[in-house]
């Protein structure tokens, strides 16, 4: 899955602001949060694929970047 970026007139004070704001505000609303860590999160989309999302940075503190990892798909487990 491709890196999310957002840009904000405000800017956050720690990447836990991003991932609560990208949770709240911009993760699709089909998607399931399995567990939130300050700047980790496991998503579930709606077809059982289940990611890390990493919230960081891009380049000051109004830029920011949710990265994914793939953790398993529905049928791998």
């Amino acid at each position: 899955m491709e890196t999310f970026y957002w840009t904000t007139p405000n800017a956050h004070w720690d990447n836990n602001e991003t991932m609560s704001e990208y949770l709240a505000c911009h993760l699709p609303a089909e998607w399931k949060i399995v567990s939130e860590d300050g700047t980790m999160a496991e998503v579930q989309s709606p077809d059982g694929v289940l990611y890390e999302a990493h919230a960081k940075g891009n380049g000051d503190s109004f830029n920011h970047a949710i990265d994914f990892v793939l953790i398993e798909t529905e049928a791998a487990q």
